[in-house]
């Protein structure tokens, strides 16, 4: 028998890596960067000690009802949240030629062109005229 025979045949019945564990993963390597601003602060790096634990309980479970609950909760809060920083990376990506200002009356989000001054803007929604400046 070969090994990825061997391997699969461990693996079989097991959680193996679903979207908690991805997620888990990132935040790993996001508190790893901290650890080098922090100056390998004991507290972060014990932090990353339970989280590598956690993906590797999570991962040779076999509790696979447990595992999909939580999975499923991780999941209905990513939908929640995930939206914003699609925004927010939008954002970024367009700077040099968007800005984005909130209508004062109705307080949608507005994109509008990157025309330095100050300008008269009707919003699309509520039909309202108000004043934007851009600095830059």
């Amino acid at each position: 028998m070969s090994f990825m025979e061997r391997l699969a045949r461990f693996f079989y019945g097991r959680n193996g890596m679903d979207r908690l564990n991805v997620g888990l993963i990132v935040l790993y390597l996001l508190l790893g960067v901290l650890t080098v601003f922090f100056r390998r602060n004991p507290v972060l790096q014990l932090l990353m000690l339970l989280l590598i634990a956690l993906i590797i309980f999570r991962a040779l479970s076999r509790n696979l009802e447990a595992r999909q609950r939580e999975n499923a909760r991780f999941s209905a809060w990513w939908e929640r949240v995930a939206p914003f920083w699609k925004r927010q990376v939008r954002r970024l990506r367009e700077i040099k030629t968007h800005r984005y200002r909130k209508c004062p009356h109705c307080r949608v989000i507005l994109r509008l062109p990157r025309k330095r001054g100050t300008r008269t803007v009707r919003c699309p929604k509520c039909g309202e005229l108000f004043k934007v400046h851009i600095p830059f």
